[in-house]
């Protein structure tokens, strides 16, 4: 999906802020909620979270998404949306592409999202599925590259046949050929 979608036009849903009326994507980092209430569940039934204008700033209610989400359109990813609602800039395709995110659903609360959110976090297979299912977004694994140079920077002088002291696990491996090792 993410592959055809890079091929095509790119289009991304636009609403409009109840506040400044500036146009934008809506996206999981201008969810806020007080850091002092970390549990998911009092997040979700309290309804602490809000979204945060990614222009003026302003807190955005739940009651007001279903206006912003008529308000809405799509828009190229190259295009631009004026204030008004006009776009500028888009090219003509035959491929079209649409990508939205669960932040758009008119049956979500920011606080559910955000609850997810934090129910998520530590468990690798429960984030994975809260960045490609919720937020519409390629799962990218973060692994480190190991480099020669890497390797020398973390080697140590010992004497042949000694266990230094801090050592916990000692091991060793052998590369098996078909005709040595």
């Amino acid at each position: 999906i993410f592959r055809e979608f890079e091929r095509s036009d790119r289009r991304h849903f636009h609403v409009p802020c109840p506040h400044c009326g500036k146009y934008q994507i809506l996206v999981f980092g201008q969810i806020k909620w007080p850091k002092e209430e970390g549990s998911a569940e009092v997040i979700k039934t309290e309804r602490l979270a809000w979204y945060e204008c990614s222009h003026c700033k302003k807190s955005i209610k739940d009651y007001q998404k279903n206006k912003m989400l008529l308000a809405g359109c799509w828009v190229q990813e190259k295009a631009v949306i004026d204030k008004k609602g006009v776009i500028r800039g888009e090219i003509k395709s035959k491929h079209k592409g649409f990508s939205i995110n669960s932040l758009y659903s008119p049956w979500l609360t920011w606080s559910d999202i955000a609850a997810e959110f934090l129910r998520s976090k530590y468990y690798i297979e429960l984030l994975l599925n809260f960045v490609n299912s919720w937020l519409a977004e390629v799962w990218e694994e973060k692994l480190e590259e190991t480099t020669v140079d890497r390797i020398k920077i973390l080697a140590r002088d010992y004497d042949e046949g000694t266990i230094p002291d801090d050592v916990l696990v000692l091991t060793s491996g052998v590369d098996v050929q078909k005709d040595h090792f």
